[in-house]
């Protein structure tokens, strides 16, 4: 009899304390508000970035002037069954606002779309530089991907180069010690729109004590183009360019330089080098291509 007295009591004991959590519980969820309370999702929002068209050395100051920016968005619906999202586009340079105003789109199971710079107002690749966002609702899960291509193309950007270094030898005719080596000068266009330039340096060094007055001829196919003197002190330094050419000179040049001396009877006085520099410079449709790809990540919205 005392047993099921004491059970009876701690039973009892139970109740009330389970009543008492089953309150506290109540009382706090009441104060909590309504705005901290976990709602449910109702859809996942996809916000990709675009940027179109050319830029110009004043758009924002993080791209290179006059390159062509176009974005690709990629959206699949990997599900079963159809999804219908809702596309919105926002554009956020050079002005903001909502260039696209939402519209429904229905990707049956498996299926994918493509938006790129040509749907994306004011379309085309050509038109005035752009950036802003497409933002792709939906109620279901599916994959968003951004494909970014950035094309920089300018004009008399040097592609490769090379140098050839070369000494003239020195003969003796008539009295003159003389020295002869190659001379290119200007710009030949290729089929591709490039150019081939070459630029020549002929060195002239006088290795003797005594000062020497050479005369150099620059010649072509044609006879002389100009004739002049250089006066080259002991150890001096000096050399014929394509500045010296006369203006109005046709270019390309293709022709030689002539250096010669008297011959007082010592021999060789002046060592004469020719170096013939050669670059192959971009035209205006040379382009450097460089592409960035990205899955966007969605954001659940309540």
């Amino acid at each position: 009899m005392t047993s099921l007295f004491h059970g009876s009591r701690a039973s009892h004991r139970l109740t009330r304390a389970f009543a008492l959590v089953v309150m506290i519980l109540a009382v706090l969820a009441l104060a909590i508000p309504a705005s901290a309370q976990i709602l449910p999702v109702t859809r996942l929002a996809y916000s990709a970035k675009y940027i179109c068209g050319q830029t110009t050395l004043n758009d924002l100051g993080v791209l290179p002037g006059f390159s062509f920016e176009y974005t690709m968005i990629e959206v699949h619906n990997p599900n079963n069954v159809a999804v219908t999202v809702t596309i919105k586009m926002i554009q956020d340079y050079p002005t903001s606002g909502i260039v696209v105003q939402p519209y429904l789109r229905t990707l049956q199971a498996n299926e994918a779309m493509e938006i790129d710079c040509n749907t994306i107002p004011p379309g085309g690749v050509a038109n005035p530089f752009r950036t802003g966002f497409v933002e792709i609702n939906s109620p279901m899960q599916i994959k968003v991907v951004v494909i970014h291509k950035e094309a920089y193309g300018s004009q008399n950007l040097i592609r490769s180069a090379s140098v050839a270094k070369k000494s003239s030898p020195a003969i003796i005719i008539l009295g003159f010690v003389r020295h002869s080596g190659t001379f290119f000068y200007g710009d030949t266009p290729t089929a591709g729109g490039d150019k081939i330039r070459e630029e020549t340096t002929i060195s002239i060094a006088n290795l003797s004590p005594n000062p020497v007055n050479a005369q150099i001829s620059i010649v072509n196919s044609t006879g002389p183009v100009k004739t002049f003197s250089k006066l080259l002190n002991p150890n001096g330094f000096a050399t014929v360019t394509g500045a010296d050419l006369p203006a109005g000179t046709p270019l390309p040049f293709v022709g030689g330089v002539t250096v010669a001396y008297p011959d007082v009877g010592v021999g060789v006085m002046l060592e004469c080098e020719e170096i013939i520099q050669k670059y192959v410079v971009s035209g205006f449709g040379a382009t450097s291509i460089a592409m960035a790809t990205y899955e966007v990540q969605p954001i659940p919205v309540r």
